[in-house]
C-alpha cells in the first residue's frame, strides 16, 4: 500500500512516466487554463502483423478471396430477386389488364395446379369455353385469372415460372385405355 496509484499505473504498463509527474505538480494560481470538453479519442486502424510466414500469407488471401466470393454471390442472388420480382410484377400487371373473369360466375371450376386443386366460380358461357380450349386459367399467387391463349402466351412470355391451365377436351370426353372406370363416365354437370 505504500504505491501510490500513479506508481502501480505506471508498473502496470498503463501510464507513461513524464505524464505521471506532471500530473502530481500542483498547479500555480493564475496560470491554470479553462477546461476544455475531451473528444472521443479516434479508434485506431488495427496494425498489420508483418509476418514472413508464407502460410500465414496463404491464408489471409484464401480468406480474403472467400470473402469476396461470398459478397459476389450475395449481390448476383440479389440481383436475381429483383429481376424476378420486375417478371412477377409485369406478369401480374398484364393479367390484371386483360383478364376475363365474371363477379357473376356462380358455377365453381375445379382444376389441379401443381399438387392442389383450386376452384374458380365462372359463367355457364366460360366454363364451356375452358372445356373447349378457348380460354385458360393462369395461376398468380392465390389468384386465378381467366385469358386467352394468346394471352397465355404472352404472360408466359413475361414470367416463365407463371403457371396456365389448359383444358384439354380429348382428355374429358375419351377415358384412358388403362382406366377400369372407363365404362362409367362422369357427366358434365358433376359438382363436387
Amino acid at each position: 500500500m505504500a504505491n501510490s496509484l500513479r506508481d502501480q499505473l505506471i508498473k502496470a504498463g498503463l501510464a507513461e512516466q513524464a505524464p505521471a509527474k506532471s500530473a502530481g505538480r500542483p498547479d500555480k494560481p493564475g496560470t491554470r487554463k479553462p477546461s476544455r470538453p475531451k473528444r472521443a479519442a479516434k479508434p485506431k486502424p488495427a496494425r498489420r502483423v508483418a509476418s514472413g510466414d508464407p502460410a500465414l500469407e496463404r491464408e489471409r488471401r484464401d480468406l480474403r478471396a472467400m470473402e469476396q466470393a461470398r459478397i459476389r454471390e450475395e449481390k448476383q442472388a440479389q440481383a436475381t430477386a429483383r429481376a424476378t420480382q420486375q417478371r412477377r410484377d409485369a406478369a401480374r400487371a398484364f393479367l390484371l389488364d386483360h383478364q376475363q373473369n365474371d363477379r357473376a360466375g356462380d358455377i365453381p371450376f375445379h382444376f389441379q395446379a401443381g399438387e392442389r386443386i383450386r376452384r374458380l366460380f365462372v359463367t355457364a358461357a366460360q366454363r364451356q369455353a375452358l372445356l373447349a380450349g378457348e380460354l385458360r386459367v393462369a395461376v398468380l399467387g392465390k389468384r386465378d385469372f381467366l385469358i386467352t391463349p394468346r394471352q397465355a402466351e404472352e404472360a408466359l412470355a413475361l414470367d416463365p415460372g407463371l403457371f396456365v391451365f389448359t383444358a384439354s377436351p380429348a382428355d374429358a370426353q375419351t377415358p384412358g385405355e388403362g382406366d377400369p372406370y372407363r365404362d362409367y363416365p362422369v357427366p358434365d354437370d358433376l359438382m363436387w
